[in-house]
């Protein structure tokens, strides 16, 4: 897994790169709240103010951004 953040002052944008799923790109589903996964694009999407994900030979990515409070 490789971490990549970067800060400017419109804020920070975030990328988490794995070897990710051999047949599925990262995709948001509604949380089970029996699940003890599954929550992380869901925690993404409620904070974040862009972001983004694909799939390709080498891996799975996913990225965000949060906006600088003023």
């Amino acid at each position: 897994m490789t971490v990549r953040m970067t800060c400017d002052a419109g804020g920070v944008r975030v990328e988490v790169r794995d070897g990710g799923s051999a047949v599925d790109a990262p995709v948001m589903r509604a949380p089970d709240a029996e699940s003890v996964g599954g929550r992380g694009l869901w925690l993404v999407d409620g904070l974040a103010t862009a972001w983004g994900a694909w799939q390709d030979d080498t891996g799975a990515s996913v990225w965000f951004r949060v906006a600088a409070r003023r």
